[in-house]
């Protein structure tokens, strides 16, 4: 272990062991790994500058990836140098601000395993005060003083490890039941959307096939008439039916926030029956108000928000945002994107996903490792490091069941 707190090899893939990063009330600041405290320096406008940073340099891979058009295409060397190498800066400055022997620990945790001869790397859990919280996969954890060869993209936390973005306390469980399938909605206007959709729809059709079970792709006008869908409520009052026995929602949306200053009127809008539904943030934590609860305690289904800044931190100390809402509304996990997604990476991205998550359902997969490895493939098989803005806002050791 070096006393620069870098470290040599990639940690093998295969089984992990998740490490708790705690920190329990923001009038304290000390984290706690394993219950060992180490103590924070930084502060809540630090956290915000390097967010915004790291979704800046996000920003202009999404430019380069917008000018190839309809089809996905990997990066020019020239445009991925640049781009990695912003990365790479507000990385190792996000390295700079984390309490002091944290790294050197998580690396003691990853070494201690592997004198037992383990096969098995670590995973993080990473609990945290709204406004304090890092997109944790930015930090970047090379050697400054080396040069930036392939493979050292490797050594941004997002491409080494699952890492779960939690809020306290956290009562997600540790398995997403399939159950029915996949309930999903898109924008029209959002070029790949339909065969988003469809991709996931046959996946689905496949493994139904496979294992004899009835499992599907049912769409929001599917499920609610032309005539009923009067506004966002009706989609909430359908969320809430005691037979919305879907394991998962998927939304290829649009995701807006017309005042900065007010979060609450953030929204997400989906098309069905060729009109747009606003599904506006305020209107989830009204329902549970009204209702008591938002999803069915016996479902709760895991959410992937396809969806332009659907997890990005709007605004300083902020207690709202999507993913915390549809997590007290019911939701079992959320993934969320940090900045604008292209249309043809986020059909892309949503796709390899799924096809990777389903592929072998019957071994229960970990989400989190799937992510993972979805962010892994777009890099190595396309030189684009964009998978580091979708982030699990859920455990680590959460798994899919399909039965």
């Amino acid at each position: 272990m070096s006393p620069s707190g870098t470290s040599g090899a990639i940690p093998p893939r295969g089984s992990r062991k998740a490490i708790d990063i705690e920190w329990f009330h923001p009038a304290y600041p000390v984290v706690f790994i394993e219950g060992q405290p180490f103590d924070v320096t930084y502060k809540e406008k630090d956290v915000d500058n390097l967010n915004k940073r790291f979704i800046e340099a996000l920003e202009k891979i999404r430019l380069k990836v917008m000018k190839q058009g309809r089809d996905l295409e990997p990066l020019a060397d020239g445009d991925y140098l640049a781009c990695r190498e912003s990365l790479k800066t507000v990385g190792e400055d996000a390295f700079g601000r984390l309490p002091r022997g944290l790294w050197q620990a998580l690396l003691g945790q990853e070494a201690d395993l592997q004198d037992l001869g383990e096969e098995t790397s670590i995973s993080l859990d990473i609990t945290f005060p709204p406004g304090m919280a890092l997109l944790w996969e930015m930090v970047y954890t090379g050697n400054q003083a080396d040069s930036f060869a392939r493979g050292q993209e490797e050594q941004f936390w997002g491409f080494r490890y699952p890492i779960g973005h939690l809020y306290s306390p956290n009562r997600l469980k540790g398995l997403v039941k399939l159950q029915s399938g996949v309930f999903a909605s898109a924008h029209a206007g959002l070029q790949h959307s339909e065969a988003e959709l469809q991709q996931i729809e046959a996946k689905l059709r496949e493994i139904g096939a496979a294992l004899n079970l009835p499992i599907s792709l049912q769409r929001l006008e599917e499920a609610i008439s032309n005539e009923e869908l009067t506004g966002p409520g009706k989609v909430l009052e359908l969320f809430n039916r005691e037979d919305f026995a879907y394991g998962m929602i998927h939304l290829a949306c649009h995701c807006a926030t017309p005042d900065a200053e007010d979060v609450s009127q953030s929204f997400l809008t989906i098309t069905a029956h060729q009109r747009e539904v606003a599904m506006i943030l305020a209107k989830f934590e009204n329902f549970i108000q009204r209702q008591g609860s938002g999803f069915r305690a016996k479902y709760r289904p895991l959410i992937f928000l396809n969806a332009c800044e659907s997890g990005t931190p709007l605004q300083l100390l902020q207690s709202q945002s999507f993913p915390k809402s549809l997590i007290d509304f019911g939701a079992n996990g959320v993934i969320a994107t940090a900045c604008r997604m292209p249309d043809n990476f986020a059909y892309a991205f949503a796709t390899e996903f799924y096809r990777r998550l389903l592929e072998k359902p019957q071994t229960k997969p970990y989400i989190g490792e799937v992510l993972l490895d979805t962010r892994l493939h777009f890099l190595h098989e396309y030189q684009n490091p964009l998978g580091l803005a979708y982030g699990l806002y859920s455990g680590t050791d959460q798994r899919l069941l399909v039965d």
